[in-house]
């Protein structure tokens, strides 16, 4: 997977895949991104999902939300300091800072089908 200033890729670490389930399709996938800095966290975001997801009875969303097994966010890599150290004038506009999580892998949709795919 690739965005903008995004990359997605499989993460060899025994200390990172214990937490994982040995299962072929559950490796752990490091999400290495630069996101603007005053947006809300993906950990954030993701323990709101998380907190949805328990009251979720019927499957539709639990089954289908990425499991966070790291993160960190590194703040001395703000672009705003890069700038500064650079010396450009305005440092703080559309700043990014880098983040790394680690998720166990999901199925990929294209793998998905029938109940499956619509559940």
């Amino acid at each position: 997977m690739r965005g903008r200033a995004t990359t997605v890729f499989p993460v060899e670490s025994v200390a990172l895949s214990a937490p994982v389930p040995q299962l072929p399709h559950h490796n752990p996938t490091a999400k290495l991104y630069w996101p603007e800095e005053g947006r809300k966290s993906k950990v954030d975001i993701l323990q709101k999902v998380y907190e949805m997801a328990m009251k979720d009875e019927e499957g539709k969303v639990k089954h289908h939300v990425p499991e966070l097994v790291w993160s960190r966010m590194f703040k001395e890599t703000s672009t705003s300091n890069i700038r500064r150290a650079l010396g450009i004038d305005d440092a703080e506009t559309g700043r990014r800072i880098f983040y790394i999580n680690v998720f166990r892998e999901l199925l990929p949709i294209t793998k998905l089908s029938g109940d499956e795919f619509l559940g």
